[in-house]
């Protein structure tokens, strides 16, 4: 590494604005590539709005220059930035909508891999399993898809599915979470996180109300991730040969007490529980012929 560069927290007299510049002018080669991202774009105050009471912004001075040169925000990829060779100093993953030279069969390639797991566990998830086209369908005109790229290579996906529900939990305007995916050697460096931010982001730039999210009830480690992002369970579902558990997460102020959400999700549960059991090479069978 270059010992005339400093790496520290954003000091006082180093402006937002100028944040702003370095990600606009960092970003360049990407725009004149069609790869457009929502963070560089946004202005100096959104970025404070972003980062403040949230992360830490740490910049890389160059002692030679007397100015940043580099910008990183923990815990995100998404406004790492730097001037020249964007892997000077650290590895720059781009967080983006899916681009046209992506293949719906390439999403495929990277759901089906990073599931491995689950299919060895016997956790049937049916998304995974959809051919690129089928996923093309299910996120539709305009669902979107965002990716994690390294390079030319897709190590991360999330989708978003428009839908318009009319149900107790959601009236209106909604979006259906899924196509969440990190391959095998990317875990644990917070491509996740950062594809969901983008994705929430998006969410509610978009003026979606409600984020809704479906997983195989055996799927305690996307349950787990989801419960600390703020969802919530509101409905049990039977599928074809598992239960489902489904949640939601308010973008704004819940209009529900949580005595109340709980309580619809237990009856529903009950309900389908009594009603189908799933027999290991039949299915969901129903258990009194009603």
């Amino acid at each position: 590494m270059n010992t005339d560069i400093q790496i520290i927290e954003k000091p006082d007299w180093a402006s937002w604005e100028e944040i702003h510049q370095v990600l606009w002018k960092a970003h360049e080669q990407n725009r004149q590539k069609g790869m457009y991202m929502a963070l560089p774009s946004k202005s100096a105050e959104e970025i404070q709005n972003y980062i403040e009471g949230k992360g830490k912004m740490f910049v890389a001075l160059s002692l030679s220059m007397g100015s940043c040169t580099l910008l990183l925000a923990l815990q995100s990829y998404k406004f790492s930035a730097t001037y020249g060779n964007p892997c000077a100093l650290f590895c720059d993953l781009i967080i983006q909508e899916k681009p046209v030279n992506v293949s719906w069969d390439e999403i495929h390639d990277v759901l089906w891999a990073a599931h491995a797991k689950n299919r060895e566990n016997g956790i049937i998830m049916s998304f995974p399993s959809l051919a690129g086209e089928e996923i093309r369908k299910k996120i539709g005109d305009e669902g979107k898809l965002f990716v994690a790229m390294d390079g030319d290579k897709v190590v991360g996906t999330v989708g978003l599915i428009k839908s318009n529900a009319n149900r107790w939990y959601a009236n209106g305007k909604c979006g259906h979470v899924c196509f969440a995916a990190v391959l095998s050697g990317y875990e644990g460096k917070g491509i996740y996180r950062s594809l969901n931010e983008e994705r929430e982001m998006y969410a509610k730039e978009n003026n979606y109300s409600v984020l809704i999210a479906d997983t195989n009830e055996r799927n305690t480690k996307m349950i787990e991730k989801k419960k600390k992002e703020g969802y919530r369970f509101i409905y049990y579902m039977a599928c074809k040969d598992h239960f489902n558990v489904v949640m939601a997460k308010w973008l704004y102020d819940c209009p529900y007490p949580q005595w109340y959400i709980k309580l619809r999700f237990l009856w529903s549960k009950f309900k389908l529980r009594t009603r189908y059991k799933m027999v290991s090479g039949k299915g969901r069978v129903k258990r009194f012929g009603i």
